[in-house]
């Protein structure tokens, strides 16, 4: 037991408050606060430090991953604290390329109350064994994978590692059965080197699919790039053969959802014979398809939020006619409880400002021409949703420019 621990306890006269207050200090650090737990069930200690770590447990990793190993033995199965642990998140340390591999044998299936997940700024040497981590978590209803990049095998080479999944059909079908949110982000996006994230997300939609999952999720949040890779033929909403990528098709199936959250990023493998503007009209007709069965019946019939992000380059131009056709998609009498859209418009020039330095005065008046554009995209944005919106008043549409 922390020293501090042993002192408040022979303080009879310490009100609660204020042992609340001290124990509000320890909410990052989880083994202090096992330690108050753990003081004896007449201790003012216990209240507030089940509490917090009820709350995200923060387990950072390195090479050793000795804290996880830690809060696996600390939290065994016969552990009387295992109920207060809700939520995880399992990290390396955030940087360009992850410098942590996911343990791909740590098992923690006996955590029959942890709800939430956060895998992030990982290596993942096996897929299928971080699919099985997954199976096997008895309560999991909100996933979300950030930054995760599959292992090379070879500098400059970059391949998947498909292992079995080594799960029972059992635990699969519960996991399908549970899982409500999920959210698949790429924080990578602005490295010199392509991110293989759009493998990953490939695989975790195949793999939903699959389980029977598609039409469970209530929520979703992923990162889309410029259509490519893998794709299937199907009919457009005027009957004309349309291309569309496979996670596409799928996710169009998700007919529960009641969030839908897009970060779009259309400059990754770009052809260098088609333009920034052409390819954000090509990403709103596939996204059109993707919100509409037909051209009088919404798929997903009850969403209540829609959130789109695009990042785009500092020369592109909106096209009004899209974005006109994008707005009488989302029209309140075909999405009777849709009463959230949100459209946040950024550049690659302000989202390249975020993460690094102060520039000279040539940089930033490039970067002040950057914003004037960027404004410029969002006033032809927030003309066309204007038109949809006039007189619905459950409903609200913002159009926002990010600026950092």
């Amino acid at each position: 037991m922390p020293p501090f621990c042993e002192s408040l306890l022979h303080i009879k006269r310490l009100p609660g408050e204020l042992i609340d207050r001290i124990v509000d200090f320890l909410h990052d650090d989880w083994r202090a606060l096992v330690s108050c737990a753990l003081t004896g069930p007449a201790c003012l200690l216990v209240p507030s430090s089940e509490f917090h770590l009820s709350n995200t447990i923060e387990l950072p990793i390195s090479g050793s991953q000795a804290e996880l190993l830690e809060f696996v033995k600390t939290f065994h199965p016969n552990s009387p604290l295992v109920p207060l642990i809700r939520s995880i998140h399992v990290h390396g340390p955030r940087g360009s390329v992850p410098a942590a591999t996911f343990p791909a044998l740590i098992d923690l299936s006996h955590l029959c109350y942890l709800r939430s997940v956060t895998l992030s700024d990982m290596f993942i040497e096996s897929n299928g064994h971080l699919l099985r981590f997954l199976c096997r978590l008895p309560a999991l209803e909100d996933l979300a994978c950030v930054g995760l990049v599959t292992k090379p095998t070879l500098p400059g080479g970059i391949r998947l590692v498909h292992g079995d999944l080594e799960v029972r059909n059992s635990e699969a079908a519960g996991f399908a059965t549970r899982l409500k949110t999920i959210r698949l982000i790429d924080s990578n996006l602005l490295a010199d080197t392509p991110s293989p994230y759009r493998s990953l997300l490939g695989l975790f939609v195949k793999w939903l699919t699959a389980l029977g999952a598609h039409d469970r999720l209530e929520h979703v949040e992923m990162t889309v790039y410029e259509p490519s890779g893998e794709v299937e033929t199907h009919d457009d909403l005027d009957g004309e053969d349309v291309t569309l990528p496979k996670f596409v098709h799928a996710a169009s199936q998700w007919t529960a959802l009641r969030s839908l959250h897009l970060r779009y990023y259309p400059w990754l493998d770009q052809p260098p014979d088609v333009s920034s503007s052409a390819t954000i009209v090509e990403f709103l007709r596939v996204l059109l398809r993707m919100l509409l069965e037909s051209p009088r019946r919404a798929r997903y019939a009850e969403l209540e939020s829609f959130t789109l992000v695009l990042t785009i380059p500092t020369d592109t131009h909106a096209n009004a006619d899209s974005f006109a056709v994008l707005a009488q998609s989302l029209h309140p009498s075909l999405w009777p409880y849709l009463v959230r859209i949100r459209i946040i418009i950024e550049s690659l020039a302000t989202a390249d400002r975020a993460r690094t330095a102060p520039r000279s005065g040539g940089q930033l008046s490039r970067s002040a021409l950057a914003d004037a554009e960027l404004t410029d995209f969002a006033e032809v944005v927030r003309r066309a949703f204007s038109q949809v919106v006039d007189g619905d008043h459950e409903r609200t549409v913002e159009v926002l420019v990010q600026m950092w």
